[in-house]
């Protein structure tokens, strides 16, 4: 793995300006290509779903949706949107791919990922848009607001302004123009990437995302001719040509014209600005040190994919596993996985949590180099026993796939709350009731919290704000000031 220099990059998403540290790693590249992969499989099911519903729906008959068929939606919409979410992260995070690092061969991997990314939530909003927009009362069910999962009014006129707007389209098709001549010249930095196995199959798919996103946005526009005539004469008439000639003029050369485009592709429904807390590394081993094995370890902190739309004080669930470094064959043998499942631990891993790859093992001093905003600690009054179970348990999923669905009846597949539930529902006193949201049972982070504080079965062992003195920096509540913190932001 080649280590860059940490760069700082300043993104700015609608009119909003924020900023957070990235590493240039290839790893971080092989990362994010993996997660476009995960989240084209999750889109390309979540639409045969939707395809079914309209298939099968009861209201070409009633004239209303059922309650079921309401559930279904609001889950669809709700997975929609998370997967928005997570693959617009991406393009914004390779936005200021031209100072990404100082290696001209790395910025250009980034453009890569970037622009894929961008043709990526184009291709799949605009099948959103497609699939229903000869269905007014499909539109009108996704304009609905759903309050539980968080779900703004509006969204399917959000999605179809951002995909006509012009800016965002302009960019795209110079996008494609410029890295179109860049790929078939001999010499360049794209061209010498073609061959490359991670990065050339990217770009050899660069073609048909274009093909697709022209025909998803003339299939839109010539819908919406009556409502949009100028916006539809504009693209019809404007030369992409004529704007990348005038941009390679006024930057000295297509090279400079390809570092200066920027990708802006908008209509983000949920911004990610926060300000996180900074972990030194001493305040990380105090953290770690007060911790034990079993313990439910809840962050609120942007850029997890469970429950983003949902409202809480809390997002995201972890559990503490404690490392094993120094461990014999007995102690492996103690938690009974597969020697594939062996495989997925790494020295110095700590915690086992359900992200966008599944449900992998990793190291909480890593997560708090993250966008950690809020943490608590939650220990379960449980034997040591007891505790062996649930590691067992919670190990026995690594693997798994994530659960796009939100669905805790399905087991094949987990988000984070839900591995924190199958590890530890029932075992002892511990017992956690699940709600519907998105149309679906499940259980937020928030849930878990409120259950630990109302049933005194889960200890709150710590509990880290920031401190109010010291902007930027973790504040270690002290013991008899937690709860009421907690209940003050659940109030």
């Amino acid at each position: 793995m080649i280590s860059m220099t940490t760069k700082l990059l300043v993104f700015i998403l609608s009119c909003i300006l924020f900023i957070y540290p990235i590493k240039a790693e290839t790893s971080s590249f092989k990362d994010d290509i993996n997660k476009l992969s995960i989240f084209k499989n999750a889109f390309d099911k979540m639409y045969g779903e939707m395809k079914h519903l309209e298939n099968s729906a009861t209201r070409h008959e009633t004239g209303y949706f059922s309650n079921i068929e309401n559930d279904q939606i609001e889950n669809l919409l709700f997975r929609y949107l998370i997967l928005r979410t997570s693959i617009w992260e991406i393009v914004n995070k390779y936005r200021d791919y031209s100072t990404y690092s100082d290696d001209p061969s790395e910025n250009m991997k980034a453009l890569i990922i970037g622009y894929t990314s961008a043709l990526i939530l184009y291709k799949y909003s605009g099948i959103l848009i497609t699939t229903n927009m000869e269905d007014d009362q499909a539109i009108d069910k996704l304009n609905e607001s759903y309050y539980i999962s968080g779900i703004p009014r509006g969204t399917f006129q959000t999605v179809f302004t951002s995909l006509t707007k012009h800016e965002n389209l302009d960019e795209l098709d110079i996008a494609h123009e410029l890295i179109s001549t860049e790929m078939n010249e001999p010499g360049t930095e794209l061209y010498s990437l073609i061959k490359d196995p991670i990065y050339g199959p990217l770009l050899n798919d660069l073609d048909q995302l274009h093909l697709a996103h022209v025909k998803l946005r003339e299939e839109i526009l010539n819908h919406f001719f009556l409502i949009t005539p100028e916006l539809t004469n504009r693209f019809r008439h404007s030369s992409i040509k004529k704007k990348v000639e005038d941009l390679i003029i006024k930057t000295g050369s297509r090279f400079n014209a390809l570092k200066a485009m920027v990708l802006t592709y908008g209509g983000h429904l949920k911004s990610p600005l926060s300000n996180h807390i900074t972990f030194s590394d001493r305040e990380k081993d105090t953290l770690i040190s007060i911790l034990h094995p079993g313990d439910i370890i809840l962050i609120y902190s942007e850029g997890y994919m469970s429950n983003i739309f949902l409202p809480g004080i809390f997002k995201h669930g972890i559990v503490f596993v404690g490392s094993k470094n120094g461990w014999e064959e007995n102690d492996w043998r103690s938690i009974n996985i597969s020697l594939e499942q062996r495989s997925f631990i790494r020295p110095g891993d700590d915690i086992i949590e359900a992200i966008a790859e599944g449900v992998v093992s990793g190291s909480l001093k890593m997560i708090l180099e993250n966008k950690i905003n809020r943490l608590a600690v939650f220990r379960p009054d449980l034997s040591k026993n007891q505790v062996q179970d649930v590691l067992k348990t919670v190990h026995s999923y690594l693997g798994n796939s994530y659960d796009f669905s939100f669905d805790f009846n399905n087991a094949e597949t987990q988000v984070c709350t839900e591995l924190i539930y199958r590890g530890f529902n029932d075992i002892g006193p511990i017992h956690f009731e699940l709600s519907k949201r998105a149309g679906a049972m499940n259980m937020s982070a928030e849930d878990i919290c409120r259950s630990a504080l109302g049933t005194g079965n889960l200890e709150l062992i710590t509990l880290v704000i920031e401190d109010e003195y010291r902007a930027g920096k973790p504040r270690f509540v002290e013991k008899e000031y937690r709860t009421k913190i907690i209940n003050e932001l659940l109030d």
